[in-house]
This record gives structure tokens, sequence and C-alpha cells, in this order.
């Protein structure tokens, strides 16, 4: 997990000076780049963690604009993808750590920890890592001024193109069932990442949302589970008929909706809010790759990366070929902050969020356009929960 002790001196180094947002076009065949502005694009790849640090960076300081950056790619994360803490939640963790190290006789407890030697401090660091303390982004009304969802709904985040998006089922799916039912996933699915297992009954779920969501109210939990009804059908992962997962009656219920809670409705909050402003390019990433592995899965895809990495691309013609497609149109966003700037023959054209809520999903056998509308109550009520969720 990123933490604000590396996000400040990027930041701070471009205060002071701003670029300017790139109008809205929704022509994306018109010729040169969508925006004129200085820089490189932010890049948040694969893992949640980065995309979540460019998701820092877009919120820093509610600012509007930067010389930071010019545009922004996010796979697997957005700003209301993790819980935010406060200080004060993180207090105890904070002591637990100058207890641990040595440092609680100090005067300034803080001097005390900057002064350690590495190993004590890695020692110290890692053992935090097991005795309970939760490292997560901190609202310090600074960096982040006020909770995610807040910030966005005023549009207090910084305004650049967007490539954003992620895969539709991880790895955890292959302990649960088998991979030929999820190969024809209908709809974004990470929930098998984020999902609590072993749940048999709505007591077991109302306990896990109440758990992962202290805050979250009663009867915002009635109206979840009234949204996300206990139908095997219409869980995750998606497209896999009346069956139970192994582990749980119910664990496909929960799968859908942490998946949303934690990927699927933060993704689409960020590209309605950041729609209104600048280009936003949404993706749902739906092929599951030659070793069956989707941790990460569209990264091999986006580098047409051969080498034989925890997620490889495989041999197969038809991959090869969506790598070509993907890494394209990754090339043309990063190059013009348009990623339908691309050589590739027979290529879908890409809409732009801001005239066209819909995702371009990723898959061998042909991509397509879908309307970004799936679970649209039920994501809605998520996003309205902000504070509730801590997001």
């Amino acid at each position: 997990m990123f933490t604000l002790r590396h996000l400040f001196p990027l930041a701070l180094a471009s205060s002071g000076i701003s670029s300017h947002a790139s109008p809205i076009l929704c022509d994306s065949a018109s010729p040169g780049p969508v925006a004129v502005v200085r820089n490189g694009t932010l890049q948040g790849l694969a893992l949640d963690s980065f995309a979540q640090e460019v998701s820092a960076h877009l919120l820093a300081y509610g600012s509007n604009s930067t010389s930071l950056f010019r545009g922004g790619i996010l796979e697997s994360g957005s700003p209301t993808t993790e819980n935010y803490a406060t200080a004060k939640d993180l207090q105890p963790s904070y002591d637990s750590i100058i207890h641990d190290s040595g440092c609680s006789g100090s005067s300034n407890s803080l001097d005390c920890l900057r002064a350690l030697p590495y190993d004590t401090w890695n020692r110290v660091a890692n053992a935090s890592n097991t005795n309970g303390t939760v490292w997560q982004p901190v609202v310090d009304g600074d960096f982040i001024t006020r909770l995610p969802t807040s910030q966005l709904n005023a549009q207090e985040f910084v305004h650049v193109p967007l490539l954003l998006g992620g895969t539709s089922a991880f790895v955890k799916i292959l302990r649960t069932i088998h991979a030929d039912l999820f190969r024809s996933t209908a709809n974004s699915d990470e929930g098998t990442a984020f999902g609590s297992y072993g749940i048999d009954n709505d007591a077991a779920l109302r306990q896990s949302l109440s758990s992962r969501y202290p805050l979250l109210q009663n009867r915002s939990i009635d109206k979840i589970l009234s949204l996300y009804v206990d139908d095997p059908t219409l869980g995750s992962p998606y497209g896999t008929g009346d069956g139970y997962l192994a582990t749980g009656v119910q664990d496909k219920r929960s799968c859908s909706i942490f998946g949303d809670t934690t990927m699927i409705a933060p993704r689409r909050l960020l590209a309605e809010t950041a729609a209104q402003q600048s280009a936003v390019f949404s993706y749902r990433f739906n092929q599951v790759t030659q070793n069956m592995s989707m941790d990460i899965g569209e990264v091999a895809y986006v580098f047409s990366n051969p080498l034989p990495t925890q997620n490889p691309l495989g041999n197969r013609p038809s991959d090869l070929s969506l790598a070509e497609v993907m890494t394209s149109h990754w090339i043309s966003f990063i190059h013009d902050l348009d990623p339908n700037h691309t050589k590739v023959n027979g290529t879908v054209q890409w809409p732009n969020y801001a005239c066209d809520t819909s995702n371009m999903v990723f898959e061998r056998q042909g991509s397509y356009i879908e309307p970004d509308t799936f679970r649209a109550e039920g994501i809605k009520f998520i996003n309205q929960l902000g504070a509730e969720l801590k997001h």
C-alpha cells in the first residue's frame, strides 16, 4: 500500500504550477491530442495499490489541476476502493509501533522512529502487519482533504483524461468453482477476490458487512440485502447459473456485494464524475488467461509480455491478437490521451464515457462495447453511502 510519505514529495514538486483540464471531445476520430498539457501520463497499473496511488494524486489537496501528470490510468482501483481512516483511527497502531520500536520514552516519538537503524525499523514494521495494524489511506485534512466520495461529488480532484477499469474474475474462483463456468462471465466481476466466504445465511452476511464497514447503518444493510437478493443466478462469479460455491450457499451473493463496494461501484463513480470535466475511457477485461490465472490478468496483454510471469500471455494466436489491440490502445492513450489512435486494423471504437456511458469489453474472440448499466440500482445506492463505508 502507498503511504503519504512518498506521495508528498511528488505532489509538492509541482505545487503552484497548474496545467489545463482537457476539453471533452466526443468525436474520438478527431486528429491530434485530446488536450494540450505538459509532462507525462501518470499510470497505476495492475495491482489495486498502484491504482490507489494514482487515485491519491487525483485527490491531492482537493485541486482541479496539476503539472505532475496530464492523464491517469487506473487498473483495478479507484479513489473510493479503500476504506479511509483518520489519524484518530490509526493512533493505537502508531502507539503499538512506538512501543515495539523502543521509542516510548522519547520526547519526540516521530524523530525517534526516523532515527532507527533500518534493520530495527524493518523488523518492527513487518511485525506490525501481523499484529493487527492496518496500513490504509488517511484523511489527513491536507493531502487528502476529506473523504473521497465528498471530494468527487464536489469536483475536488484533478481534471485530466482517464483510462480505467478492471478484470472480470480473479484467481480465487479457481479454489471454489470449475474454470469452465466463468469463461462466459457476462458482467464486471472482481468480487471473488474481495467477497467474504463461508456465508450460509443473511445473519452471517450482515455480520460480514458490519465487520468490514463498522459505520454502516442497519437500514443501509437492509437496503443492500434487498438490492442484492439471495439468488445464485445473480451472484458472482456471474453467468454461472444457479449453482452454489462450495464454501457457502450465499458466497456468490457476498462476492457480488463486496465486489461492487470495493471495485465496480468506485470505478463507475469515478467515471461518472470525471466525465463531467474530462475524457474518460472505461473498460472491463473479460478474458481468462491460458494458464487460468486471473489475478492481474490483463497486465500481460497491456504490455504484450511473452515472458513466463505470474500471469503469462500464452501463445494462442487470439491471445497475441488481443494483446496487440490492448497495447495499441494503451500506447495511444499515453501519447494522445485518446485510446482510439491505434494502428491496429479492425479495432472497436472506444467511446468517451462523457458522451456514451459504456465500457470497452476486452475478449480474445472479439472485443465489444457494453452499456455501463448493470446492477444500476445497487451500485447507485453503494455510491451514495460515502461516509458509512469510509469512502
